[in-house]
């Protein structure tokens, strides 16, 4: 059961959603979005005490200047190209990027999903006002970092966390095609790191050396290859229909797509080889093992990739 003040903090929450989005003065955003840092902060530091006061700061400090800054910019009609740098530094997009890995090393699980899902919704909400060819350069280094991050991560954090990265170039491009698409690749993303996020905070998975002696390696390599898009899963048809509409628009951009997602599957398949190398075993016990109904239950989700996502394109009428 939820304490009371935590109830307060997660309804104060949901108002900051409902002030940027509702807002129509800049100063009501950039009150909803200082709300929606410290509600989340609030949250964060009062569910779970073993987040250090260096990681707190660290998010509160690029959060809260973001903010300023794109409210000047904003007020005093500056280059769009600055409020877009200060969105990308919120989103921890592009070559914003260093504060995401350091934050989520210090956070939970349940916290890191949080941070990788909802706290994306408002920036990228307000990047849907600045249509700017920028974008594609922004979406460019996002799959270039995450790629080159994720390859050298040895914390699952910071692996999570630099797909997170490379996620969000995915999103960037869905968003300068459509906004219905950004809506559907968004929501789709929740529900894919929901079932994996819950699985991580319920086996303690700190390092990738972690993979070789834990029990649920089949649902660990399943869901992460989930999100990188191996066929025939769901997050291999999500991506597929974002591709299908950049190379309408950009044939490169469509080339870094299908590059990215690819190298991020070789990163995917050398864990799990490596992995299965040091078990000993190809089928070594627990390998196959199911875990809890909710988990389960996300699990035959994922799997009816062609299913679900033939819903969600006729629902957001994108065909």
């Amino acid at each position: 059961m939820l304490m009371p003040a935590a109830l307060g903090l997660m309804v104060v929450y949901v108002v900051s959603f409902l002030l940027v989005m509702g807002g129509g003065e800049w100063i009501f955003i950039w009150m909803g979005l200082e709300i929606n840092m410290i509600s989340f902060i609030s949250l964060v530091s009062n569910k779970f005490s073993s987040v250090s006061m260096e990681v707190m700061f660290k998010y509160f400090f690029i959060q809260s200047l973001s903010s300023v800054v794109f409210l000047g910019s904003v007020y005093w009609d500056m280059s769009y190209s600055i409020s877009m740098c200060v969105l990308m530094m919120k989103l921890g997009l592009g070559p914003f990027y260093f504060w995401v890995p350091s934050v989520m090393s210090g956070l939970s699980w349940a916290a890191c999903y949080v941070l990788v899902t909802f706290q994306k919704v408002l920036p990228l909400y307000l990047l849907t006002m600045f249509n700017h060819w920028a974008m594609w350069w922004f979406s460019f280094f996002s799959l270039f970092v995450g790629m080159m991050g994720a390859m050298n991560s040895s914390s699952l954090s910071k692996l999570m966390a630099f797909s997170s990265v490379n996620q969000g170039g995915w999103m960037i491009v869905s968003m300068l095609i459509s906004q219905n698409l950004l809506l559907l690749y968004l929501l789709v993303y929740m529900m894919l790191m929901l079932p994996f996020f819950m699985f991580l905070n319920e086996s303690k998975m700190e390092y990738l050396v972690d993979i070789s002696s834990n029990g649920g390696k089949f649902k660990f390599f399943l869901y992460l290859f989930n999100i990188g898009g191996l066929p025939p899963m769901l997050g291999f048809f999500l991506k597929l229909m974002v591709l299908f509409y950049a190379m309408k628009y950009d044939l490169l951009m469509a080339f870094f797509l299908v590059l990215s997602s690819v190298y991020m599957l070789y990163i995917y398949m050398r864990m799990l080889f490596d992995s299965l190398l040091s078990s000993g075993y190809l089928l070594s016990h627990g390998f196959y093992s199911i875990g809890s109904v909710a988990e389960s239950f996300f699990l035959f989700l994922n799997l009816l990739g062609v299913t679900i996502m033939g819903l969600f394109v006729y629902c957001c009428d994108l065909w």
